[in-house]
């Protein structure tokens, strides 16, 4: 049984003999450098293949990169809107004490003025006269 399936295999003295083929004349040259083109064609697909793949991978790390860059901007951004708008309410109320400071100024010495003015008449009130 192990003659015969060697025979059917051709495994005669445990190697294998391939019965040999010749094309025609003219067709194994064309042959050749068609079998070499496609070889080649198929390396220069595989390896732009491999080329796009590395590139797709590299970009989704830089887009996830890029996307929290993003967000830590966009939250620095509202951080400093928020401060801007606590600079901006304070630089009103600021103005508007600065507004104010004159007419306090004024009120105060008016009120001081008065102050002295009615001491001053209480003094001379009790100042004897000569009359």
């Amino acid at each position: 049984m192990e003659r015969a399936a060697r025979r059917v295999f051709g495994l005669e003295k445990g190697l294998m003999k391939m019965p040999p083929s010749e094309p025609p004349d003219g067709i194994f040259v064309t042959w050749g450098l068609l079998q070499w083109f496609i070889a080649g064609l198929g390396g220069i697909v595989l390896a732009l293949g491999a080329f796009i793949w590395r590139i797709g991978v590299r970009l989704g790390a830089f887009q996830t990169e890029f996307d929290a860059m993003q967000a830590d901007v966009q939250s620095r951004r509202d951080r400093l809107e928020d401060k801007i708008d606590a600079l901006e309410q304070s630089d009103r109320a600021l103005e508007r004490a600065v507004a104010e400071l004159p007419d306090k100024i004024m009120t105060r010495i008016n009120g001081g003025f008065d102050n002295i003015h009615r001491r001053i008449d209480g003094l001379l009130s009790r100042v004897p006269t000569r009359e």
